[in-house]
């Protein structure tokens, strides 16, 4: 997704990535936003460290999920900060961002966030997330001068790092993910949920 619309920095480019032969088992700490959780076939996603300051200096960089997912599958889950791009590649049109609710929670510095990433005029990705801000200087530029909450990183010039915390299917069909970005005093909490279609849309669509 788009830093400037969606909290997720630019990509890092491509680096060769290993595999081991056997996922190695994670403990579970709990929680909807556990650091070590459970994949695919009760697997456990095994993360390398994955920092989006490898666009500065070279660096292995792995995600390994479960078995069961193809291997676009894997690449839709892995993104770090290009999925709008890729989509887009992958269909060859546009894929546009559909801002739904952009709301601060009360008075405090956590706000709650959610959008659609349509193309062809379907949305084949919808995006909830918590996003706190613990600086106050930071904060201000969202209530005093109007910087988007989607365009933190970009306006601050931060490199988030990146954490896929889960991964799976619902109802055994559609991908969903949730994911962890933080950098300084930014920290966003994302659920992703796709449509099961997701590889299949058609211009159709927009007609």
């Amino acid at each position: 997704m788009d830093v400037s619309r969606l909290l997720i920095s630019e990509p890092a480019p491509d680096s060769p990535t290993t595999r081991p032969n056997k996922v190695p088992r994670m403990e579970n700490n709990g929680g909807p936003f556990s650091p070590a959780t459970t994949g695919f076939g009760g697997e456990q996603i095994e993360r390398k460290p994955n920092h989006f300051g490898d666009i500065l200096a070279p660096r292995e960089i792995t995600t390994v999920l479960p078995a069961g997912f193809t291997g676009l599958e894997r690449i839709v889950l892995s993104a770090n900060g290009n999925l709008q791009r890729l989509m887009s590649a992958y269909y060859n049109s546009p894929v546009s961002v559909e801002i739904i609710k952009n709301d601060r929670v009360g008075q405090t510095s956590i706000f709650e966030r959610e959008v659609n990433l349509t193309c062809f005029g379907k949305a084949f990705c919808n995006a909830k997330s918590t996003v706190t801000i613990k600086k106050e200087e930071h904060l201000r530029l969202v209530l005093e001068e109007k910087v988007g909450i989607g365009q933190l990183f970009f306006h601050l010039r931060l490199l988030p790092s990146f954490v896929l915390l889960q991964a799976g299917r619902s109802g055994g069909v559609s991908l969903w993910r949730e994911y962890r970005l933080e950098a300084d005093s930014i920290v966003c909490e994302i659920r992703e949920e796709f449509v099961a279609d997701l590889f299949d849309l058609r211009p159709e669509y927009a007609e």
